[in-house]
């Protein structure tokens, strides 16, 4: 993730009552927003400020490090 991108989503998640000075729960909860809510009311491309090849790039990357792991079905 570049330092724009890590910006957007602290600012998205801040937008949203997270604490942005706690760098585990940005980190945690940029994950969990980007990999496990499809819902676009809730998380999508636009709120957070990015591209949606921006987050679906982000999104391959992730599942790429995690082997074993099961995408998520959107």
């Amino acid at each position: 993730m570049t330092e724009p991108q890590r910006a957007a989503f602290r600012k998205f998640l801040s937008k949203n009552d997270y604490n942005p000075k706690n760098e585990n729960l940005m980190v945690n909860e940029t994950q969990a927003y980007l990999m496990y809510t499809p819902d676009e009311r809730a998380f999508s491309p636009e709120k957070v400020g990015l591209s949606a090849q921006e987050i679906a790039t982000l999104r391959q990357k992730f599942i790429a490090g995690f082997p074993n792991a099961r995408p998520p079905t959107f």
